[in-house]
């Protein structure tokens, strides 16, 4: 189980930093753009934390990651969400062709994994 979790946080890095990466490639200027008045940071790091904890919110993939480790560490005997996202799903929020393959690819290594488990 130690290593679907695993696998899951790395998952849930690796779309962390790839967010931070685009982030950086925004001038401190646009960033500061973006916000609101009453939101005004006086670095481009705040506004990089900012974004990401807003992603970690809000953003329904690393949602559905997020509670599919809380099944994983409490034992609970429940499917994980993963399982039930849709191609289709995907593709309305706005993910391309090439960003579904490689998440499909990653849920049939979590359900290789679960399989060894099993036997």
């Amino acid at each position: 189980m130690n290593e679907i979790i695993n696998l899951i946080q790395n998952k849930m890095g690796l779309m962390r930093k790839e967010l931070e990466k685009k982030i950086e490639e925004i001038p401190f200027w646009q960033l500061k753009s973006l916000f609101s008045e009453k939101d005004i940071y006086s670095s481009q790091e705040e506004y990089k934390k900012n974004i990401l904890n807003n992603y970690e919110k809000t953003n329904f993939l690393y949602q559905i990651l997020e509670k599919d480790l809380s099944i994983l560490r409490n034992n609970e005997k429940k499917e994980l969400n993963l399982f039930s996202i849709s191609p289709r799903s995907l593709e309305g929020k706005g993910y391309s062709e090439n960003q579904i393959e490689e998440f499909y690819k990653f849920i049939d290594k979590i359900k290789e994994l679960l399989e060894v488990k099993k036997e």
